[in-house]
């Protein structure tokens, strides 16, 4: 029987946002019920705000706990399917790594993200900027960021990047050669995604799923979609991918592939967030 576990992961350290703490959280009650499915929920610290670089990484200190307890709990479970509810991106990290040792070749890894995370630390002090590029084995300077069982570049299918808004800790993504495929495309060539997963042959898929995906018209709780903010300052590139695109993308992934493993990650819900700053301002809630 297959043992699947839902990681209730509200990291925040790796984004430098404690905001995605609720965005984890309220993912895991949206999510479809599974009764058969384990939830496991890691513990994160949620109050030392006042992040110190460990190998160049904000926060890495914590991060590095929290990774070690994951690696603890998936080595120990032996899960054959992970579900992870972020957090920020490197929520990924150390559960596709342990897809990787089990699954080995077999295993695809469908990166959905405005933008590629292959930044390292002469570049970023974010672990969620570097997670893709720690998950294909290129920065092993640290334990935090060192991947033993790491993807090749073939294996990786980026899809939904903004290719024409690359920053220059983003070129790692063009270095490597790794396949990209835009919104666009996408909604030219339903099959486009399929085609890659059979030309290389791959049984078994895990996907990263960065909210920031979508187009914040169309979804709103990602980061750029905060209310009276005008996406156009936002200092990233912007997502354009619509729910109803992503839906048919896991349709069509599904019936190529077994998916064993789904992160979501930069939840980002604004007006949950909003009002409860609001009610903070009521005495009553401090009686």
């Amino acid at each position: 029987m297959n043992k699947t576990i839902i990681l209730e992961l509200p990291r925040w350290q790796g984004g430098n946002n404690i905001d995605y703490q609720l965005g984890s959280r309220i993912l895991s009650c949206i999510i479809p019920i599974n009764d058969t499915f384990e939830k496991v929920t890691i513990d994160v610290n949620t109050t030392n705000v006042n992040l110190c670089l460990v190998d160049g990484i904000k926060g890495g200190d914590e991060l590095l706990r929290q990774s070690q307890n994951i690696d603890n709990i998936l080595k120990r479970k032996k899960p054959d399917s992970i579900i992870v509810l972020g957090g920020d991106c490197s929520v990924s990290q150390v559960p596709f790594e342990y897809l990787k040792s089990v699954y080995k070749g077999k295993l695809g890894l469908i990166w959905l993200d405005a933008h590629p995370d292959v930044a390292n630390v002469s570049n970023s002090e974010h672990l969620h900027e570097m997670v893709l590029a720690n998950l294909l084995g290129e920065n092993k300077n640290s334990e935090l960021t060192n991947v033993k069982s790491s993807f090749k570049p073939s294996e990786v299918l980026m899809v939904g990047l903004i290719e024409e808004e690359l920053r220059e800790k983003d070129k790692l993504c063009l270095d490597l050669k790794l396949k990209s495929i835009t919104t666009n495309t996408l909604l030219n060539n339903k099959e486009v995604v399929s085609d890659w997963i059979e030309k290389n042959g791959f049984e078994y898929m895990a996907i990263h799923l960065d909210l920031d995906v979508l187009d914040p018209r169309d979804f709103r709780s990602i980061l750029p979609a905060k209310p009276h903010y005008n996406v156009e300052d936002f200092q990233a590139a912007v997502g354009t991918m619509t729910l109803e695109t992503l839906s048919e993308l896991f349709t069509e992934i599904s019936k190529h592939s077994k998916v064993v493993g789904l992160s979501i990650a930069e939840h980002m819900p604004w007006d949950m967030l909003l009002l409860k700053r609001t009610l903070s301002k009521l005495s009553i809630f401090e009686e």
